[in-house]
């Protein structure tokens, strides 16, 4: 009996030098990839910040209906693209100089009854101001199939997506709120004047018209973005 009790107390003490020993090298191993960590934080931060670059002169436009049999060549796309900011956008003074490449993305497989529609048509320009001239002049193209927006990343697209039900719930409840510099900001006189609209009684027969703001943008983000999650991201 006393043999049997040495046995265990010298088999618990191997056990808890081993313990001890399997701590020891889990700790240095925890050392180790401690800074591996940080480091991968850093390269993904450095990623981001060039994507963001390699993106920040691009537009998506959607609804650019492509030729039934084939695909439209690269000039071709260069010269709708023209036509549609020269005309639809009235910047009459945009040239196709201005343009770096232009391309659908995906592939005509991309194309099926769940994900129907021509493929969207990535832009990339010279110059970030005619990027924001543009934006700026997209909701002309309000009532019609065609939206243009910014090349986000996905982070940015899910971001973005997630200000615009925020933008929604706070109209609901009477606070006219727009989305700037990827934050909610309100419109304090719009919002004034919305809920003094609300308040008033049928009978002062006071036609009131809720400020509108559906642009392109927020139209295309609440609706379905299987077609940019799927495809490239980058341009060139």
């Amino acid at each position: 009996m006393e043999e049997m009790k040495n046995i265990l107390i010298q088999l618990k003490e191997t056990m808890d030098t081993n313990n001890s020993n399997t701590n020891k090298k889990l700790d240095n191993i925890q050392e180790c990839l401690t800074p591996l960590k940080l480091q991968v934080e850093f390269l993904n931060k450095k990623v981001d910040i060039f994507d963001k670059n390699n993106r920040r002169k691009n537009l998506i436009v959607h609804g650019l209906q492509a030729v039934e049999n084939g695909t439209k060549s690269q000039h071709d796309l260069e010269n709708e693209i023209t036509n549609l900011f020269n005309q639809k956008l009235q910047m009459t003074d945009f040239t196709k100089h201005e343009i770096d490449f232009v391309r659908r993305m995906g592939t005509s497989n991309d194309v099926t009854p769940a994900i129907p529609g021509p493929r969207p048509v990535i832009v990339g320009l010279t110059t970030e101001r005619r990027k924001h001239e543009i934006l700026r002049n997209s909701n002309k193209l309000k009532n019609t199939k065609i939206y243009i927006h910014q090349d986000l990343t996905e982070q940015a697209r899910e971001e973005r997506k997630q200000l615009v039900k925020q933008m929604k719930e706070e109209r609901a409840r009477g606070n006219f709120v727009v989305i700037r510099k990827n934050k909610l900001v309100s419109d304090d006189d719009k919002s004034n004047k919305t809920k003094r609209a609300l308040s008033e009684s049928p009978n002062d027969k006071i036609a009131f018209k809720r400020p509108l703001f559906q642009s392109n943008l927020t139209d295309y983000i609440s609706q379905n973005t299987s077609h940019s999650s799927n495809f490239p991201k980058n341009g060139g």
